[in-house]
């Protein structure tokens, strides 16, 4: 297991000449852009791929001048996560449409972050066929995703775990977000082959911003107490716990609202929950908003939402939550205690309240809201730990040590 390299094997994988990268990032997330713009800065030659039918919050995706080349995937329609066979369906045009990028490319290194199980399984053969260095980045362990779409003994949650598990097991390296994510790759026989790497927040492309900003006063928020949930949501994030918390604080405080910024199923079912008798006129929802608008977004926060089912265990590091600390206000958690994420908020960063049940929750929701001192302090704590953790320059050479093969030599 690797986790920081000997000073000799570092100055040897920085010194290495332009490499041709493929970063394949199935969600197009903020950070991971974040990666392959350094890369480009530095001399290498980058292609980012995405999936540009799959809904989700997304980095800026747009390309420019000296950056990486910047190729949308389509999986032909919308990803449907909870039908099996559509959602196999889509898996399969992303890993044909994936390899065939490799081929026209042809990268040295293969990067491959968020791609559901069948893309990876197409991705690892191409990539053996090709005689490229292929990297899984894993981020969630994807056949945990199927099997809460369709339930631990389905067929095709037990086909998902075995093929995940051939995936890892071939990789020529694996890189996790977390120690505990870390001993579970170890267990599945790659534990010579494995770097954790923290996951991180672009923070240069998140600055503190006001509350009384430009897109706050647009949307109506800026005189109200916001606590904000941004990012997908999906049903393992509870939205049951939005409406619970948006009928708590219209107890406490009338002017205080929470705010909804996604686009998925668990923004339907918040929608389905709206009666006459109850229409939850403090639960606002609005769609995604566009990557430039985001730092103000966050701006117009009081306080940050973050949820995670109890499923998820220690092994999901939200990327939310990193963006939220760079924002300099506190978080608001419902998560499990032993997920590293929520360690991350309450014992490290101290920059906001996690509970793992929903009564404390609330109770936390209340004491922030009616603390604003408090929200004060975590804000700033959130901010410091991103400054001194989220360092992108740090962070890619740790990335580019993964480039060199075991012989010393570039791949």
């Amino acid at each position: 297991m690797t986790d920081a390299a000997p000073q000799h094997d570092r100055a040897q994988a920085l010194d290495v000449g332009p490499i041709k990268v493929l970063v394949n990032d199935y969600a197009g997330h903020a950070f991971q852009i974040d990666l392959s713009n350094e890369l480009a800065r530095r001399g290498h030659m980058v292609t980012h791929a995405f999936c540009d039918t799959n809904v989700t919050p997304r980095g800026d995706l747009e390309q420019s001048e000296g950056g990486p080349e910047i190729v949308g995937i389509s999986t032909g329609r919308g990803f449907d996560k909870y039908n099996i066979l559509k959602r196999l369906g889509g898996e399969i045009r992303y890993g044909v449409r994936a390899a065939q990028l490799m081929r026209r490319t042809r990268p040295q290194v293969c990067i491959n972050s968020n791609v559901p199980v069948a893309s990876v399984v197409i991705i690892t053969i191409a990539a053996r066929i090709m005689r490229m260095r292929n990297v899984m980045w894993l981020q969630d362990f994807q056949a945990g995703l199927v099997a809460m779409s369709v339930g631990e003994k389905h067929p095709a949650a037990r086909t998902a775990r075995w093929l995940e598990r051939w995936c890892v097991r071939r990789a020529d390296h694996v890189v996790t977000i977390s120690s505990g994510f870390e001993r579970e790759v170890v267990s599945m026989g790659a534990g010579d082959r494995v770097t954790t790497i923290p996951n991180w927040a672009p923070i240069v492309d998140l600055p503190v911003m006001d509350k009384r900003n430009e897109w706050a006063i647009a949307n109506g928020v800026a005189n109200r107490t916001v606590l904000l949930y941004s990012g997908t949501l999906g049903l393992k994030h509870r939205p049951e716990v939005l409406v619970e918390l948006a009928r708590r604080l219209f107890e406490v405080d009338s002017e205080a609202i929470v705010l909804v910024v996604s686009e998925s199923i668990g923004v339907e079912w918040i929608e389905d929950q709206r009666t006459a008798a109850d229409p939850l006129a403090n639960l606002w929802v609005l769609p995604f908003q566009p990557f430039e608008e985001f730092p103000q977004v966050l701006g117009a926060a009081d306080l940050f939402i973050a949820l995670l089912d109890a499923g998820a265990g220690e092994f999901s590091v939200p990327s939310k939550v990193l963006t939220y600390l760079c924002a300099g206000r506190p978080v608001l958690g419902l998560m499990p205690a032993k997920n590293a994420a929520s360690i991350m908020v309450n014992t490290v960063a101290e920059a906001g309240l996690v509970a793992d049940d929903v009564s404390a929750f609330l109770d936390a929701g209340e004491r922030l809201v009616s603390n604003a001192a408090l929200r004060a302090e975590m804000g700033k704590r959130g901010r410091a730990f991103a400054e001194s953790n989220f360092d992108i320059e740090r962070i890619t050479d740790r990335f580019v040590e993964l480039f060199i093969t075991e012989s010393g030599q570039a791949a």
